[in-house]
């Protein structure tokens, strides 16, 4: 039986704009895998697609309040 090493945290769903999610991308992204994406240049196509995923999130939690009201 494999044991984790991941630790735990707490998830916040209340940043749900674009600078907060993609702070929220780059921070797991040091934490869990510091050898496999260690570029964090404006360049890069690994925080084009991490910029990109916080864009969508940011789009959808746009619709799902536009939805709710």
């Amino acid at each position: 039986m494999a044991i984790s090493t991941y630790k735990k945290r707490s998830i916040s769903y209340l940043g749900r704009d674009f600078a907060s999610s993609k702070a929220a991308f780059l921070t797991h992204l040091k934490t869990y895998f510091p050898q496999t994406f260690n570029d964090f240049s404006d360049s890069s196509s690994g925080l084009l697609l991490t910029e990109l995923g916080a864009f969508f999130g940011d789009l959808a939690g746009f619709y799902i309040d536009k939805r709710f009201n």
